[in-house]
């Protein structure tokens, strides 16, 4: 409708005469497109409306599957001794966890509690639980500690596709697998840029999905800069340096990282010193 609107705005020479067949066949096809326009538009809108109302009552697919399983749960009461646990294991900075925080270290101390025999499955994309070496694993240091103090296995998925792949193959995250292919292709290509302009390039496609990234991403991302010296040499420039300082802000960014970034980071003055 836009190039069609600057159609009829242009003030074309009179080629043919109003009420020839094809003028005339053109103003139907006109009017017909409008109005096919404005009930795509309306139906857009209660499409829209629709969504919101069951969104406000919970009463979307995803809530009532997520209010199933909930339903279905047996819920562990968080106890004076989980509670004691769990800041002990966090004064001691063993994971899971993030520094200082409780939160992915009270539910391990609860999920030590369920009876032997009882098989652990765990999906986490943010890296709290995923070995630094392998991002498909579950840090050695939790799985030696449930083996040691459970009769039970463990199992981690760093991501639901993953976890459906291999248990529910005929569902598929169609909309999460495409964006993790994409991402997963940009990284590549990052690893092996051979010019500052692809760098540059590469950068800015990533940024676009920057919400979408998981515990490997950032890692991954950061190799790259450190194996790549057409992303190296330039780690000053504006668009490279605050990318690799904004992964530190992801939600799903792990602190045990920081030595790495800090280098990098600092080498910008290192690179300045060398000119």
């Amino acid at each position: 409708m836009k190039v069609l609107k600057l159609i009829l705005k242009k003030n074309f020479p009179t080629l043919i005469s109003n009420d020839s067949d094809l003028h005339q066949k053109f103003t139907k096809s006109l009017k017909a497109l409008k109005e096919a326009s404005k009930q795509f538009g309306i139906v857009c809108e209660e499409i829209i409306d629709n969504i919101k109302k069951e969104a406000v009552v919970n009463n979307l697919k995803p809530d009532i599957l997520i209010k199933s399983i909930f339903d279905n749960a047996k819920t562990i009461d968080l106890t004076p001794a989980i509670y004691k646990q769990s800041v002990t294991r966090m004064r001691l900075k063993n994971p899971p966890g993030k520094p200082n925080e409780l939160g992915d270290r009270v539910h391990w101390e609860s999920l030590l509690k369920i009876e032997d025999n009882n098989k652990l499955v765990i999906i986490s994309e943010d890296g709290d639980f995923a070995s630094l070496l392998d991002a498909n694993n579950i840090k050695p240091f939790l799985k030696d500690e449930w083996h040691s103090k459970t009769n039970s296995s463990i199992e981690f998925f760093k991501d639901l596709s993953s976890f459906l792949k291999k248990y529910l193959p005929e569902f598929e995250l169609k909309e999460q697998t495409e964006v993790a292919d994409n991402i997963r292709l940009l990284i590549d290509s990052l690893a092996t840029s051979d010019s500052f302009s692809t760098t540059h390039y590469l950068i800015h496609q990533l940024n676009q999905f920057y919400p979408n990234f998981n515990f490997e991403h950032i890692k991954n991302i950061i190799n790259c800069y450190l194996n790549n010296s057409q992303i190296y040499m330039i780690i000053g420039d504006s668009d490279i340096y605050e990318f690799l300082s904004k992964l530190t802000r992801h939600p799903n960014y792990n602190p045990e990282l920081n030595d790495e970034v800090c280098y990098l980071l600092n080498s910008e003055d290192l690179n300045q010193d060398e000119l």
